[in-house]
């Protein structure tokens, strides 16, 4: 008998209904030694120790989620015998074994097809590596295996991978699905007469598309795409990269300079992902220089927005991608000012008014919020058309719908 503790004091605590760990945290005690002293006593004495006070149910309960019987009873050093009771007595249903769960039809996909480690699969099943080792032998899955299914690409499709797109040797391996050993080896054979693919040097040009690619689609769909398309092509189908630009080809000197006039060279690393360096090299051989935000704006259609639309500049430049000081800047260059506005009489005719107050049952302040002026403006040009109209004097809008104001709303946007 263990005299480290005192028998009585651990029958009078289980006369209480305390648990095993109730009383190793009360007599601040090591759990497995107090453990392995109540299953002596529990075997002089099954009356005064109670087998269920070992371990709760709810604690057993969150343990076998996590770990199968065999590892609960060498944590807390106990026999299987004594939890496997306690399975039975707090009527726990017991965890699947892992051969019923881990079929040879899931397994092999997960390490064949989807190119899964030993690790990352025992920790997805949480067993241990050498269980997942044993099970996948069992069912004759081997590194072999994986070689069957595996792409072997043409010298050409391979140069173009990792020469001019610039695959790294991990991401190569991943679209592959090819270990070390086996990629080094192609490396190897491909390297022999082509001294670009022996010399390699890591080019940074399209690494975050190709990075962006490899975690959003499939290694062998991406495969078999980028056999047929380009890598700018297979960005844009995924929407990695904005569209194409008609008729050009994305990341050719005639694409650059049309992205230019729209776009900062900070945008277009941004958007594109694409390096630095890379782009300066576009700009260089087409001998282009960024353009001044100013410059990017069109004229016509600012001139458009502020006269015709009466949009100020701050709607301008949210609309444009462009700041406010810039298009009050080009408004300035322009000589493009309010007075060049027409006048609300102009824009909000008689038969217009009658049309929104009495047909469309617009209220005054709806009228004002259409046409970006104050209510009085509203008030003052309805005066002047009562005189006209007697209708439209005696008549009092109730105000249309919210989905009816916001749809006139979108309409005359972009027509005043």
């Amino acid at each position: 008998m263990n005299k480290k503790f005192d028998k009585s004091i651990i029958a009078g605590m289980a006369d209480e209904g305390k648990t095993v760990l109730e009383m190793a945290q009360e007599l601040q005690v090591d759990f497995n030694e107090l453990s392995k002293f109540y299953i002596t006593c529990f075997a002089e004495d099954k009356h005064t120790f109670p087998l269920r006070l070992l371990v709760t149910k709810s604690w057993l309960e969150e343990q076998l989620e996590k770990k199968t019987i065999s590892q609960i009873c060498q944590e807390i050093g106990t026999s299987f015998s004594v939890i496997n009771r306690l399975v039975k007595i707090y009527e726990i249903k017991k965890k699947p074994l892992l051969k019923d769960v881990l079929t040879s039809e899931v397994l092999y996909s997960l390490f064949v097809e989807q190119h899964l480690s030993d690790k990352e699969i025992a920790k997805m099943y949480k067993c241990s590596i050498d269980t997942l080792k044993k099970l996948r032998a069992k069912y004759n899955i081997t590194y072999e295996s994986r070689t069957e299914n595996l792409p072997v690409p043409s010298f050409e499709f391979f140069k173009r991978l990792y020469i001019e797109y610039g695959f790294s040797r991990e991401q190569m391996m991943k679209l592959l699905g090819y270990s070390v050993v086996q990629f080094n080896k192609l490396l190897s054979e491909y390297g022999k007469n082509d001294n670009d693919i022996k010399t390699k040097r890591t080019l940074h040009a399209f690494q975050k598309i190709i990075e962006l690619l490899l975690a959003k689609v499939d290694n062998l769909v991406l495969y078999e795409q980028l056999q047929e398309h380009t890598l700018a092509q297979v960005a844009e189908m995924y929407e990695i990269i904005p569209a194409a630009e008609p008729g050009v080809e994305t990341f050719s000197p005639e694409w650059l300079e049309l992205v230019l006039h729209r776009m900062s060279v900070e945008q277009i690393l941004r958007e594109y992902h694409i390096g630095r360096a890379y782009l300066d090299s576009i700009m260089k051989q087409a001998n282009l220089k960024p353009i001044p935000m100013i410059d990017r704006l069109d004229v016509n259609t600012v001139r458009y927005l502020f006269i015709e639309c009466g949009w100020d500049e701050e709607e301008i430049a949210k609309a444009l991608h462009s700041s406010k000081y810039t298009v009050g800047e080009l408004l300035k260059r322009e000589g493009i000012s309010k007075k060049d506005r027409k006048s609300l009489e102009d824009k909000l005719t008689l038969s217009l008014f009658q049309n929104l107050f009495i047909d469309e049952n617009l209220t005054l302040a709806q009228i004002a919020k259409i046409f970006r002026v104050t209510k009085q403006q509203v008030e003052d040009l309805k005066a002047k058309y009562d005189a006209k109209d007697p209708e439209l004097a005696s008549y009092e809008a109730t105000g249309a719908s919210n989905e009816r104001f916001n749809y006139l709303l979108k309409q005359y946007k972009f027509k005043q």
